[in-house]
């Protein structure tokens, strides 16, 4: 039968704080060196294309689209609700978001239709 520790302290033996201290010494050396090279470039123009902010923002984006088909309080038939992400979301973060905003809507989810892509102002 073994006995319990007497601790459960964690110790650091064998001069591993010193070489805990070397490495962070080096990463902030490389860091300031990395920041400071960085510093000396010189800046870069990016010609404008001659597409404004504004005429990209407006007009439809894409966006995706995922359908659900839900119950109300898992009682009665099952029907289509579909989640619109905001766009530029990954379609895996976009059926997560779905399934969340379902449940906090009070719906249970029956079965997971599709995940499309379209164009939605």
């Amino acid at each position: 039968m073994t006995t319990k520790p007497k601790h459960t302290t964690t110790r650091l033996r064998h001069g591993a704080t010193n070489r805990l201290n070397q490495r962070l010494s080096e990463q902030d050396r490389l860091t300031k060196e990395l920041r400071d090279a960085l510093n000396g470039l010189d800046a870069v123009h990016i010609p404008n294309l001659g597409i404004s902010a504004g005429a990209q923002a407006t007009g439809p984006k894409e966006r995706l689209v995922v359908v659900f088909t839900v119950r109300k309080d898992n009682s009665g038939l099952p029907r289509r609700w579909e989640f619109v992400a905001p766009p530029g979301t990954w379609e895996s973060v976009a059926e997560h978001e779905a399934r969340l905003a379902a449940r906090k809507q009070g719906l249970v989810i029956h079965a997971h239709i599709d995940t499309r892509t379209e164009l939605r102002a």
